[in-house]
């Protein structure tokens, strides 16, 4: 707008100064050309003086120096002879009867024209004018004689146009300037809105706004106004853009909004993962169905739907909504819900009803026979019915073991989310106590131990770290061979404890090994020497518990026939108090 205030401003200026340099050039025109004719008329009436008085007309004129002041004299016959001409030899030059002016003095006395001269090959100025004897004297005189003196000035007059041109261009920028500034003030006041708070520069503003004429205070006061009232909104709407924003965004849920066409509108972080998108950009303008042709496109508009999806490993749940915007189709939002947990818990819920119920059902059936065999009589002697007797005592127990770990796992896991201290445990000397105390077994099973312990301290709960160590030693004796060696090995890495129990057993199927820390998983061992071994198959699922409510990590390596490695990484410190 500037420059276009600018333009006009100095366009005007100019078309003022050429309107007065061509009014300026017609009137000395005008005047030039009346200053020629009296010239004209004057020497037409010293020349007609001299004509009548002298007795020889031609002498009088072959004498007088009449081109002196640039005027040319011709005397012409009533028949168009020229007797007389003071610039070219009469006796050559042709009739002139035809000339303009030369027959307007025959018919009124005077004649006048502007043309280019037949003789001369010049543009004159003629005037004319009859004698009593009725001959015509004519007096003529150049026009660039006539605009000599404009000539002359053209220089000075460019110079001053140049200077004038100089100066409007100036005073047009500064007009401009004085003028667009209050509007200027105005647009940078305007930029503040959205802007959270008024600055320093902000307040001098609108304060050098007030102070504008008075025909614009008005009309900045409502703009100041205004500006103020629309940056709160914008700032308002804003947060809560961005809060928004910020809430799909970091949604755990995929969520896609797509266009009528079914054209990716836009789509949080969850969404562009799921449809394996390394950027946003990639995704908007994308037909969604393409990407998704598992699912059914063909959808009702006036009925929210819901799908399930599997990718890979995981499973989604996906609600598709038509959405309508003042009564018109506008397109679909498109939510994606991970199901992955709910139905793997869903299926280890089944899986350990089914496992419970197996584990229970053995001693019950047991139970059942035995005390049949009881109550019916059918044993033969009394040491019969105490054999009887010890089976049902052994199964109970086995059956009081399954129960009391099923609850004890219970209980460690519920422990996960609840607060309780730390204490400062010695490793080391927790591992010596459980190699001691688990010492009957290593005899009757013939297997030595061999500790490798660096002095380590960190926190942890000593009940639930005394039954980790028991159940990982007795499982690599368990599972072990007669005469085979159990490593244990504790390091310090830098925040970490690291414990390692290593066997010469029989080793892990590679089939088997993922699911050895599932409820009730027991590897099949009938196949080895040592034949089918008992178990609850709790054992490496309460040391996983326990492994992660110190929120450490445990990983397991073996290769079948050559022994098992469990590493359990723990941190030394916790970070609070609670868990």
């Amino acid at each position: 707008m500037k420059r276009k205030v600018f333009l006009s401003l100095l366009a005007m200026g100019l078309t003022c100064m050429v309107l007065l340099t061509l009014i300026f050039g017609w009137m000395f025109r005008n005047y030039s050309r009346r200053q020629a004719e009296e010239e004209l008329n004057l020497t037409l009436a010293t020349v007609a003086t001299g004509i009548s008085q002298s007795r020889n007309p031609l002498v009088f004129l072959n004498t007088a120096d009449l081109q002196e002041n640039g005027i040319r004299v011709t005397w012409i016959t009533a028949s168009g002879r020229v007797l007389y001409d003071s610039m070219a030899d009469s006796s050559q030059m042709e009739s002139h009867e035809a000339r303009p002016e030369f027959r307007a003095a025959l018919e009124t006395g005077e004649g006048k024209a502007e043309r280019e001269s037949g003789t001369l090959d010049e543009s004159m100025l003629y005037k004319a004018r009859r004698l009593p004897g009725g001959t015509v004297l004519r007096a003529a005189v150049r026009e660039r004689t006539i605009y000599g003196h404009l000539r002359a000035v053209f220089p000075y007059i460019v110079l001053i146009l140049l200077a004038a041109g100089f100066v409007c261009y100036h005073a047009s920028r500064k007009l401009s300037r004085d003028l667009l500034h209050p509007l200027h003030q105005v647009v940078r006041l305007v930029e503040h809105i959205g802007r959270n708070g008024a600055t320093e520069q902000q307040k001098l503003e609108e304060a050098e706004l007030m102070e504008t004429d008075e025909e614009l205070r008005p009309l900045v006061q409502k703009i100041a106004d205004l500006t103020r009232a629309l940056s709160g909104t914008l700032h308002d709407l804003e947060h809560q853009r961005n809060m928004i924003r910020m809430i799909i965004e970091n949604m755990q849920e995929g969520v896609i909004l797509t266009d009528e066409t079914r054209h990716i509108m836009a789509a949080n972080r969850s969404a562009v993962r799921l449809l394996k998108a390394d950027l946003e950009d990639r995704v908007r303008g994308v037909r969604l169905p393409p990407c998704l042709p598992e699912l059914d496109w063909d959808l009702d508009r006036n009925k929210t739907e819901v799908q399930r999806l599997q990718r890979g490993n995981r499973v989604y749940q996906v609600t598709t909504q038509p959405i309508y915007t003042e009564g018109r189709y506008y397109g679909l939002l498109v939510v994606f819900d991970d199901m992955t947990e709910i139905e793997e818990r869903e299926q280890l819920r089944r899986e350990f009803t089914s496992n419970v119920s197996h584990e229970l059902k053995t001693p019950l059936t047991s139970f059942t026979g035995f005390s049949e065999v009881l109550k019916e009589h059918l044993f033969q002697n009394e040491d019969d019915a105490a054999h009887f007797g010890s089976l049902i005592y052994k199964e109970a127990k086995r059956l009081l073991a399954l129960i009391d770990d099923i609850l004890h796992l219970g209980r460690i896991e519920a422990r996960a989310v609840t607060e309780k201290e730390w204490e400062a445990v010695n490793l080391a000397e927790l591992i010596k106590d459980v190699v001691t105390f688990l010492e009957p077994v290593l005899q009757d099973k013939k297997v030595a131990v061999r500790c490798t312990l660096e002095d380590v301290v960190l926190d942890a709960d000593s009940g639930l770290m005394r039954e980790m160590l028991i159940n990982l030693v007795d499982n690599a004796v368990k599972y072990n061979l007669p005469g085979g060696h159990v490593y244990i090995g504790l390091v310090r890495r830098e925040a970490d404890a690291v414990l390692s129990v290593r066997d010469t057993g029989i080793g892990i199927p590679e089939e088997d090994q993922e699911r050895v820390f599932e409820r009730f998983y027991r590897v099949d061992t009938s196949r080895t020497r040592s034949g089918k071994i008992s178990g609850t198959g709790l054992g490496l699922a309460i040391v996983k518990h326990i492994v992660d409510l110190h929120k450490g990590a445990i990983r397991l390596h073996s290769v079948e026939g050559r022994g098992t490695e469990f590493t359990v990484t723990l941190p030394l410190k916790q970070c609070s108090k609670g868990v």
